[in-house]
């Protein structure tokens, strides 16, 4: 009879043919903390063998490590499929190193199994796209990222008539054959490039959403896909474009705008009349003179987007003055 052992385990250094059936077993002093087995071989008669049922012998090490790392040490960026086997290194009080990767005495557990699995055997498996981390033995903790299949840049973009946008995908499950199709979705709303840059189309009446995929070549289940938003053009317009107002009289300002978000109004110069938050000025009491004022609605959130209009300022002529003046005037003409 005699002993097979599995792994790095050296067999027993003779066989029995009578028994006792005992085997010394002499565990290296290099050999890897973990389980092995060992299984008897023996023959009822010539040219027969018959296997016994294993047994399995946890070997570990006495004393505990100091600290734990992982090869690779993370973080991890995967594909779906890949499978990379996460060994764990311990270092010990005497300063030696050992791969603890087998060890009873260590656990490993995903935070997220689906996104990535990992087993007993530290052979971790990327499921599906996310983020999560392999924890091992509560304390030590591996990041890991598994990549989409198609991947694209940027995801959205807002854009308007006749603008472009360039956008970049990749494929990382297919590195063999990294090509990427390019398609829009309403067809015809704009164009793409084979390098993936999108033109706007040359009008934009409207708000809309276009659909930009980016698809593999050499697989065409596997793709991704970004938002483009068609905006008109901005703009602020201010009316009436031009008036003209009496000391003290008010005129009712309207500012039709198209992507100019909040309006605040001013005028220049400052202190010639006031304006209201609603866009209704008002002259002031006393001009002396024609004056011109220039009244802008402006862009809270884009100061360099404005619209402006023109006002004349200047004395009313029909004041408590100068119609006092003219019947003064009336009187002192005798009649015929």
């Amino acid at each position: 009879m005699a002993i097979i052992p599995s792994g790095r385990m050296p067999p027993p250094a003779e066989s029995r043919i009578a028994p006792p059936y005992q085997f010394p077993i002499e565990i290296p002093a290099d050999l890897p903390p973990g389980p092995y087995r060992f299984t008897a071989l023996g023959a009822i008669t010539p040219g027969h063998p018959v296997w016994s049922d294993p047994i399995t012998v946890d070997v570990e090490r006495p004393d505990l490590p100091l600290t734990l790392t992982t090869d690779p040490a993370g973080p991890l960026t995967m594909y779906i499929g890949e499978r990379v086997v996460l060994d764990v290194i311990g270092t010990y009080a005497d300063g030696s190193t050992v791969n603890l990767t087998n060890s009873s005495q260590i656990s490993l557990v995903s935070q997220s199994p689906d996104t990535v699995t990992i087993n007993s055997a530290a052979l971790a498996t990327a499921v599906a796209p996310g983020t999560t981390q392999i924890v091992i033995n509560g304390t030590l903790t591996v990041p890991v990222t598994v990549e989409a299949p198609v991947e694209i840049a940027p995801a959205t973009a807002t854009i308007t008539a006749s603008q472009t946008r360039q956008f970049t995908a990749w494929s990382t499950t297919h590195p063999e054959n990294p090509g990427i199709a390019w398609s829009i979705n309403p067809a015809g709303l704009g164009s793409i490039d084979t390098t993936g840059l999108y033109t706007a189309p040359d009008s934009v009446l409207s708000q809309q959403t276009v659909t930009i995929t980016a698809t593999s070549v050499a697989d065409s289940t596997l793709s991704a896909s970004a938002v483009v938003t068609l905006s008109p053009a901005a703009f602020i317009n201010v009316s009436p474009a031009w008036s003209v107002v009496y000391s003290g009289q008010s005129e009712q300002l309207t500012a039709s705008a198209s992507n100019a978000g909040t309006l605040s109004w001013s005028i220049n110069p400052a202190g010639l009349g006031t304006i209201g938050s609603a866009g209704l000025y008002t002259a002031p009491s006393l001009i002396p003179s024609l004056q011109q004022v220039t009244v802008t609605a402006t862009s809270a959130a884009n100061s360099a987007l404005s619209g402006s209009t023109l006002f004349g300022c200047r004395r009313n002529p029909f004041n408590s003055s100068f119609l006092h003046s003219a019947r003064r005037c009336r009187r002192a003409v005798p009649p015929p």
